[in-house]
């Protein structure tokens, strides 16, 4: 099992951010401004960063070990640190768990001099309580971003409200402040908050820890990983917002769509090949899972009375498309409170009229004419 040389270090509570970006580098520099020998400052710098054994055979930690033994609930109870208070706004907070491989943020922040066996990017610490955080401009631009870049899945989400939502108002609502072309009361617009760790269920009760991207500058050279800091698998994150009601959502409503946003494409740095991943709690998880399927049975039930009580094999029909996002189509028979779906190669754009021929019942099989 590893130590926890935290718990027994003099910097045991000191200020993470602090000890990530002065602490770290303090009397090194000048150390190896006087040191001309290459091979002495490689040393020096690595003898400082990195674990190693000495000459007794003695495991020797080094400044790295302090960020990646750390334990959450002794680091959040110590003495002058976070209170309850700190961790919830006043009407939304959605906790959030982050998964495999774990969670990166703040890299564009520098921390590197060059040298060997420290942590080469930068990681957003808050400057007063020194915890690892999310900033709420980086949480607020993530969720405005997803309503630019997948509408589909915004409307998906807001399906029952079928062709009332007007995405263009709704993100002039949520994120600029404005009703109609004209300002929201401060009083009455959406607030959004820094997002803090507040729970660890990762072994140990760590919520730091080391990773590497291996850097191969040719194909006739030797790789070089580069060490970076992350947030571990199974943390959980505070999402703070002071949602108000809309004309188009209520607060509990955008919570949810913000909770489906942040669980479908990760925030944070590197998403792209992994980091930033995050799910449910299991208990709102697994109430999830229960009600999507109770959803689906009751679809398909509807779908299946409708079905027999009204269209008939071998007829075509008029159908409208609700909505075609990845591969999957759903439209809205003409004249009947009916809404099918099927996958499909082709895209077509919300409110193409189609003409349908359906070829069999229970459930429903059609073909797009």
């Amino acid at each position: 099992m590893r130590t926890n040389i935290a718990a027994f270090s003099s910097f045991a509570y000191a200020n993470i951010g602090w000890m990530f970006y002065r602490h770290y580098y303090h009397g090194l520099i000048d150390k190896a401004w006087g040191t001309a020998d290459d091979d002495a400052r490689k040393e020096l710098f690595h003898k400082t960063w990195q674990r190693y054994i000495d000459k007794d055979n003695e495991v020797v930690y080094g400044y790295n070990d302090f960020f990646i033994t750390l334990n959450f609930d002794m680091y959040k109870n110590a003495p002058g640190k976070m209170n309850e208070h700190f961790y919830s706004s006043a009407n939304s907070n959605a906790r959030l768990v982050t998964v495999y491989p774990g969670l990166v943020t703040g890299i564009g922040s520098e921390h590197e001099t060059g040298e060997l066996g420290e942590f080469k990017l930068g990681f957003a610490f808050d400057y007063t309580t020194g915890m690892p955080y999310i900033p709420a401009s980086g949480v607020k631009g993530l969720l405005r971003s997803a309503f630019i870049k997948y509408p589909g899945l915004i409307l998906s989400e807001l399906a029952e409200k079928g062709d009332s939502i007007d995405l263009k108002k709704l993100v002039e609502e949520i994120f600029d402040g404005k009703r109609d072309d004209k300002d929201i009361s401060i009083y009455q617009r959406d607030i959004f908050h820094d997002a803090y760790i507040s729970e660890s269920n990762h072994t140990g009760n760590l919520f730091m820890g080391n990773d590497y991207i291996t850097h191969h500058p040719s194909q006739f050279t030797d790789p070089n990983p580069l060490q970076f800091l992350k947030v571990l698998p199974n943390v959980t994150f505070n999402f703070n917002f002071e949602l108000k009601d809309g004309t188009q959502l209520k607060n509990t409503e955008k919570e949810t769509l913000f909770k489906k946003i942040l669980t479908t494409i990760g925030i944070g740095a590197k998403t792209n090949v992994g980091y930033g991943q995050l799910d449910y709690l299991p208990a709102e998880k697994a109430k999830i899972k229960a009600a999507e399927e109770e959803r689906k049975k009751n679809e398909l039930l509807k779908r299946k009375n409708a079905a027999s009580q009204t269209l008939t094999s071998g007829d075509t029909y008029e159908a409208k498309v609700i909505s075609c996002d990845n591969g999957k189509l759903k439209i809205k028979v003409a004249g009947y409170d009916i809404e099918l779906d099927k996958k499909i190669k082709m895209n077509y754009d919300k409110g193409t009229m189609l003409r349908i021929k359906v070829t069999g019942l229970n459930p429903i099989i059609f073909n797009i004419l």
